[in-house]
């Protein structure tokens, strides 16, 4: 391998190395701290399912300490997932809380049999006013070769809470 070829191969696994670890990543902003708070599912509003996974009718979220992480109460997921990008084990399932152009998005990894995986990802986008939030769910599965699937039965959701007015 001549010299040029090494540094073109070290160059290209630093660039893997730093996509790699900025995937892993959380960025804290104002659209994450923002969702704090108890919302509502307002069931006259959404679109999509997803086959077997039912709506949340309360979902409450709230940061906590440092290093800051998310407690999330929900019927589906109840815990507390770290903002460092690093993964938790919660309720049966690897939990990973990363940003999506700033906004919160989970990444809930659950074993299937066989090698299989089922993989939720959700992002959480509240409106202009920071009243309403909407939840984008999308569900895929992960094939024992490491590659995705689809599920067939509906793998896209998207569900509409209200904020609830803080108990004082």
């Amino acid at each position: 391998m001549s010299l040029l070829q090494s540094v073109a191969l070290v160059s290209t696994m630093a660039v893997l190395a730093s996509v790699i670890v900025s995937a892993q990543t959380f960025t804290m902003s104002e659209k994450v701290t923002a969702l704090s708070g108890e919302w509502k599912r307002d069931p006259s509003r959404g679109t999509g399912t997803i086959c077997g996974v039912r709506e949340d009718d309360v979902v409450a979220f709230d940061i906590l300490g440092r290093p800051p992480s998310m407690a999330i109460r929900a019927s589906r997921i109840s815990g507390s997932v770290p903002l460092d990008g690093s993964s938790v084990s919660v309720f049966g399932q690897t939990v990973v809380a990363t940003t999506d152009a700033g906004w919160l998005k989970l990444t809930m990894t659950r074993p299937r049999n066989s090698g299989f995986a089922n993989v939720m990802q959700e992002v959480y986008i509240l409106n202009r006013d920071r009243n309403e939030m909407t939840l984008w769910r999308t569900l895929n599965t992960l094939l024992p070769d490491g590659s995705s699937g689809k599920i067939d039965c509906g793998n896209r959701a998207a569900v509409v809470y209200v904020r609830q007015p803080s108990a004082k």
